[in-house]
């Protein structure tokens, strides 16, 4: 079931994940959410998030690996694996696949 309930919602995630806050386990089945396997496929050379971090050496399997990551890291992780050129910038571009995902049912 869908966490976010409307482009305010969504907006605010993903400024949320932007800023490197603290990240629980609902979290990140967020992240997952609006960083979806047919987004992630469609933008990036990765089949899903869980195999982009685990293909680039970065063992992220719960929210605390995902609170050890610097932003700056991620950043050069997506300049250097996808076309976006930081992890923010990423994150917006989900977020309009997500909404364009589920305007359309």
């Amino acid at each position: 079931m869908s966490r976010i309930n409307g482009p305010t919602e969504l907006q605010r995630h993903i400024a949320y994940f932007q800023e490197g806050l603290g990240v629980t386990s609902r979290d990140m089945e967020t992240l997952n959410e609006i960083l979806s396997e047919s987004f992630m496929r469609l933008h990036t050379q990765y089949g899903s998030l869980r195999d982009m971090f685990s293909e680039s050496g970065y063992n992220i399997t719960s929210a605390e690996d995902f609170k050890h990551v610097p932003l700056s890291e991620l950043d050069n992780l997506i300049a250097n694996t996808t076309h976006f050129p930081s992890w923010s910038k990423m994150l917006e571009e989900a977020g309009k696949h997500y909404m364009s995902r589920k305007m359309m049912f």
